[in-house]
């Protein structure tokens, strides 16, 4: 229900002398998330360039994290994909909210490829990301993996909350 509000206060807005922004969608972009609405959030991401809106790294990201909400990991792996085809980079907090939808949807392989990622971008993992990791080698028995993962973790600055 505030889902529909939302979308309704975003429609009503062009209708004023208002002008929905970045900052109106992100709003209802987030309240998707919180309604576990990812279908909805995912349109209106995408809505924002028809309506001229460039959507900044907080709208991919309130649209991933509504993925993960929805245990919609693929459509969260290809949000996280298409901000690097734009002139954002993906930061710690996409990343994390990718791999905690593949922890949800225990993809395993795809968490640990979003952990591996975040190397790769010279971003620096924390322990959300990586205890979505580990959860997520938990869950399809990949125990080797989840070790490794604990022994980086320790190398690092971040530390094991056991």
């Amino acid at each position: 229900v505030h889902v529909q509000q939302a979308f309704m206060l975003l429609s009503a807005m062009g209708l004023t002398i208002l002008e929905p922004d970045v900052i109106s969608h992100n709003a209802t972009i987030s309240a998707c998330e919180k309604g576990s609405e990812w279908a909805f959030a995912v349109v209106l991401l995408a809505s924002m360039g028809q309506a001229s809106i460039e959507p900044s790294a907080i709208s991919r990201n309130a649209a991933i994290s509504a993925c993960k909400e929805g245990s919609k990991w693929q459509r969260a792996i290809v949000s996280l994909a298409t901000m690097d085809w734009t002139m954002q980079q993906p930061d710690t907090i996409s990343y994390n909210a990718a791999t905690s939808a593949c922890d949800m949807g225990i993809a395993w392989q795809q968490a640990l490829a979003c952990q591996s990622a975040m190397y790769r971008c010279t971003l620096e993992p924390n322990a959300i990301g990586y205890s979505a990791s580990i959860n997520a080698g938990e869950k399809g028995s990949q125990w080797q993996q989840t070790m490794t993962l604990l022994v980086t973790m320790g190398h690092g600055v971040v530390e094991a909350d056991i």
